[in-house]
């Protein structure tokens, strides 16, 4: 697969934009992911692109695609041996939490998961969120998240890099 996806960046981005907008939007990007890999769900391409998508506006640029996949191939054997760098952890966990509250709940964990692994059920994404859930929140926040793969972070991690809801407060 790294083969296809080295290919993939060279060539695809441009080839999957349809309307030649300079621009890729969600079926843009579905059939971007398609170039390179038969295994990809319509559904997980889905929460991809929301977690690439952090300025929420349904398109995403050449730049900001090339350079994701670029950070991939250059990450690739951390990645095959489940230590994904912390950017690649960012876009997945954006991708998750669906209301951008920065806590991923039991049931984003699961859609996230079932996505990717149509054998995922409740139970077993209950169990995975328990592993991560370090203060017993019910929710993991990216900082748990990342401490789940082994990269240890400041607990003040900002997985919207400053784009997501704000955690702080307005001063008249």
């Amino acid at each position: 697969m790294k083969a296809k996806l080295i290919e993939a960046v060279a060539t695809g981005i441009e080839a999957a934009d349809t309307n030649k907008d300079g621009k890729l939007d969600l079926p843009e990007f579905i059939a971007f992911t398609s170039t390179f890999s038969e295994t990809i769900t319509k559904e997980f391409a889905q929460y991809w692109f929301r977690g690439l998508d952090i300025d929420i506006t349904g398109r995403l640029t050449f730049d900001v695609v090339r350079s994701h996949f670029q950070m991939m191939i250059d990450h690739w054997d951390e990645i095959e041996n489940n230590k994904p760098p912390v950017e690649l952890l960012k876009v997945y966990y954006r991708g998750m939490d669906r209301d951008r509250n920065a806590q991923v709940n039991l049931e984003e964990m699961r859609n996230f998961l079932q996505s990717n692994d149509e054998k995922m059920n409740t139970h077993m994404a209950a169990v995975k969120l328990r592993k991560m859930d370090k203060d017993n929140s019910g929710t993991i926040s990216f900082y748990e998240y990342c401490i789940s793969f082994g990269h240890e972070v400041p607990k003040s991690i900002d997985p919207y890099d400053g784009k997501g809801p704000s955690q702080c407060c307005l001063i008249l």
